[in-house]
């Protein structure tokens, strides 16, 4: 989806679980802001996530004010999520990452410390925003990280 130095970005790719879901009937699937595939078995990733707590979050307080229930998440909104998620990578990350792989060499073992960092910050962010839903027994974001 990127070159080694993040100066290049592809369009991201969305898998979903439904080759056809209702809610893109009347889009073309090559017009889509994303690569859209399809598979039952889809796993999703720590920003996608991120967005999709915030959406939930905001979807209850508005409800509340409103007294009636949260709207539903549709296609449509997981795929800006997607969007907004690769979007947020930035070329210094993408460029952190390839060199991890140990396929690129790396100058200073900083670069590792500073992708290592920004998963903990990652996954500290998203137990915040789980901290803010209304429910009693929720998961932890590790659990939630890696639910499948």
């Amino acid at each position: 989806m990127c070159n080694a130095t993040g100066t290049e970005k592809l369009k991201p790719l969305f898998i979903h679980k439904y080759q056809n879901p209702r809610a893109l009937n009347e889009e073309k699937k090559e017009e889509l802001p994303v690569n859209y595939y399809w598979n039952s078995t889809a796993q999703m990733q720590a920003q996608y996530r991120k967005l999709l707590i915030r959406n939930r979050i905001e979807a209850y307080e508005i409800s509340q004010e409103l007294n009636k229930e949260p709207t539903p998440i549709n296609i449509h909104d997981s795929i800006d999520f997607s969007v907004n998620a690769w979007n947020s990578v930035s070329q210094q990350t993408i460029n952190n990452c390839w060199k991890h792989t140990g396929i690129l060499p790396i100058n200073e073992m900083d670069e590792i410390d500073e992708i290592e960092d920004q998963a903990l910050h990652d996954e500290m962010e998203l137990q915040d925003l789980i901290n803010e839903l209304p429910f009693d027994n929720f998961m932890d974001a590790d659990e939630f990280l890696h639910i499948e």
